[in-house]
């Protein structure tokens, strides 16, 4: 029976994604009217909705992103809520960091925020 394939011979079968830092001079939803959120949400989640889509991360995201951001507010909503569990938190909290929601998120995928007109890019932020 042949033993592994040897490493000279095997293949990359994926590319891996680009490692350079992504800075927008854009900042804010990008396409058209702000999505509204979803029914049901209380005062705090609506609140923390308006802001997402007012904030620099949200010039990173693509219409095809509210479904999956519908998501996100209504996994936060049943996190904050009375009675949920380290399981709900911890899930909430996966689920911003996949969307940039989290300082750890946004190091995952590279995003910086934009220069403003007082800052000026250094070697150290990556850009």
């Amino acid at each position: 029976m042949p033993g592994p394939v040897l490493k000279l011979v095997r293949a990359r079968r994926y590319r891996p994604p680009s490692r350079e830092w992504r800075r927008l001079t854009v900042s804010g939803w990008q396409h058209g009217p702000v999505p509204e959120p979803p029914d049901g949400l209380s005062d705090k989640s609506r609140t923390a909705w308006r802001l997402w889509f007012a904030s620099w991360v949200a010039a990173h995201w693509w219409p095809g992103d509210v479904p999956g951001l519908n998501i996100v507010i209504l996994t936060v909503e049943r996190a904050h809520r009375s009675g949920a569990t380290a399981r709900d938190r911890r899930e909430a909290l996966a689920w911003m960091t996949s969307y940039g929601l989290t300082p750890k998120g946004r190091r995952k995928l590279r995003w910086l925020p934009p220069l403003t007109a007082l800052q000026k890019p250094t070697d150290s932020e990556g850009a």
